[in-house]
């Protein structure tokens, strides 16, 4: 059986005007927020502070953000220990996906959201005496809230 030419032309265009456009995410710039770091040798954990400087809440996703036991999904992506001239990035968990308003945290002006990355969380790496040596990158990019 054959298609009629004109029949293809309308499902094709039909497609097309049924695709969406991308979801606009309003990123906060850098001077919106401030992130520390510091090691806590006692617990064996880097501590991780954002702070929000912004006049507007500021959100991320549940997944950005250490668990509460000091886990990271997609590990590797967000966080690298550089210590003794060598790079460690985090194990890649996967904290799985979500959707709706209980997946965002947020973060309201001046507050700060706390956790911390376990030292284990690297692979590869014995910080032994050597902690004070090391340096804790850690990516998160907290928007502005949508409501």
């Amino acid at each position: 059986m054959k298609i009629p030419c004109w029949i293809i032309l309308l499902l094709a265009i039909t497609t097309l005007s049924c695709s969406t456009t991308g979801h606009h995410i309003d990123f906060a710039p850098s001077s919106e927020y401030r992130l520390s770091i510091s090691p806590n040798f006692q617990r064996q954990v880097f501590q991780v502070d954002l702070q929000s400087l912004s006049q507007r809440p500021l959100c991320i996703d549940f997944d950005q953000w250490p668990n509460e036991v000091g886990e990271l999904s997609m590990g590797s992506q967000r966080a690298h220990v550089s210590a003794d001239g060598a790079t460690y990035a985090a194990i890649d968990r996967n904290f799985g996906y979500c959707m709706g308003p209980r997946c965002i945290i947020r973060i309201p002006p001046g507050e700060h959201l706390r956790g911390f990355i376990s030292f284990s969380e690297f692979q590869g790496w014995n910080p032994g005496n050597h902690v004070a040596e090391a340096h804790l990158d850690f990516s998160v990019g907290p928007r502005y809230c949508s409501r």
